[in-house]
């Protein structure tokens, strides 16, 4: 990294603006890479949009305070168009309610095109001071390393997809966030 002689005399003076640099360079090549690597929007398509029939379930739940909750089984939608809240659990166990979790999915669609809706939460400025020698300890006052919205995973017609997505909490309920722009016909979804 190339300093000019007046960046290096104030790092000597005030060592802070170094560590500031670092755990700022350091957060901006995070988010850079995530967001590199992952499709991500801001917002959902048109919340109000969604309906479905057919739909078929056989699904497992397991809440546990000794373990990380899980489901399995399988989903099957004859036809869903819009976004989609899919029911895929529901708990009374009250640790577990309102908290996000992971699942994974084998998904996939005969005819037409979905995208799954995992929303995620992320700090980079926290991810940050794992990775430097001296963390900055003053945070900035901007929002600009928290990232908060949805990645996108597409399943397209005759492929099968496997992801892992965030169920979204409602109340007691979590749901998956499905979304196609047209019709998509004879979506499976299983649970692993």
């Amino acid at each position: 990294m190339k300093m000019s002689i007046l960046a290096l005399i104030i790092c000597l003076l005030n060592p802070r603006v170094l560590v500031a640099s670092d755990h700022t360079d350091e957060a901006q090549h995070l988010k850079t890479a995530y967001l590199k690597n992952n499709h991500f929007v801001a917002q959902l398509p048109d919340p109000n949009s969604g309906k479905a029939s057919g739909i078929g379930k056989q699904l497992s739940s397991h809440f546990s305070s000794h373990s990380e909750p899980a489901v399995t089984g399988r989903v099957v939608l004859a036809e869903f168009q819009g976004l989609f809240r899919l029911k895929v659990a529901s708990t009374d166990n009250l640790l577990y309610q309102q908290q996000p979790f992971r699942v994974n999915i084998d998904a996939s669609v005969s005819d037409g095109v979905f995208h799954i809706y995992s929303p995620v939460e992320m700090d980079f400025w926290q991810m940050a001071k794992l990775f430097v020698d001296r963390p900055d300890t003053q945070r900035p006052t901007d929002d600009q390393w928290l990232l908060r919205g949805y990645v996108v995973t597409t399943v397209d017609a005759g492929q099968t997809v496997t992801t892992s997505a965030t169920l979204s909490p409602m109340a007691n309920e979590y749901q998956l966030l499905i979304y196609t722009n047209q019709t998509a016909s004879d979506v499976q979804l299983i649970f692993r």
